[in-house]
């Protein structure tokens, strides 16, 4: 009797082959100081101004592969967050508060841009960077909500960014990863998401990186 090996589900192989580069961005020193509560709420402010950038032109692009037969299926508005950053921003900064914005770092400027050419190549790449952001925020930005309130005191009416109002977290995630596992992409369309994904997350491991120069 011959013996099966099943192949491990795409979700989990990219969740793997990513992992150095995820815990990178996440253990970055801004990262750990921001949850270690060092910082002031200016540097908090400053991360979702960075933010703005990223998702203005991944929820653009979201709009562009939105008909595309693999990356459509991916587009979920539940999960936009633009209109929550804007919130938190006006939250934290007062009704002017786009006026007072710091600008976009140099590393944020190549994130979102790199969002929008990597989808110009091929719709599938937005897939990656929809991946890093949405599920991060689904699982991770649910802690980094809970500290936030309790280092720097801030409401949920400041953390409209980790509210995801209507659906449940879990479900999407799983449902997520099982359009991941189910997608015909091919072999070498494979590895080219999971390039992809990599590259994401070292943007944001960029952008940490240039936050911390600017408020460390």
């Amino acid at each position: 009797m011959t013996s099966t090996v099943l192949s491990p589900a795409f979700s989990h192989t990219l969740r793997e082959a990513t992992l150095d580069q995820h815990r990178a961005a996440e253990r970055a020193p801004y990262i750990v100081a921001l949850m270690s509560g060092e910082l002031r709420v200016e540097a908090y402010a400053d991360l979702l101004w960075q933010l703005h950038e990223v998702y203005r032109a991944l929820e653009e692009v979201a709009q562009d592969v939105a008909d595309d037969p693999l990356a459509g299926p991916f587009v979920d508005a539940r999960l936009n967050r633009l209109p929550a950053i804007e919130h938190d921003l006006e939250a934290l900064c007062g009704p002017s508060w786009r006026g007072q914005s710091p600008g976009p770092l140099p590393a944020t400027l190549v994130y979102a841009a790199s969002i929008r050419i990597a989808a110009e190549r091929w719709p599938s790449n937005f897939v990656a960077h929809h991946y890093t952001r949405y599920l991060g925020d689904l699982s991770g930005g649910q802690v980094i909500a809970r500290m936030l309130r309790s280092h720097y005191d801030l409401t949920d009416e400041a953390l409209r960014m980790y509210a995801f109002e209507g659906i449940r977290g879990p479900e999407v995630k799983r449902a997520y990863r099982d359009r991941l596992d189910q997608t015909a992409w091919s072999p070498e369309q494979r590895q080219q998401l999971i390039a992809e994904t990599a590259a994401a997350y070292d943007h944001n491991r960029a952008v940490f990186e240039q936050l911390a120069e600017r408020h460390q």
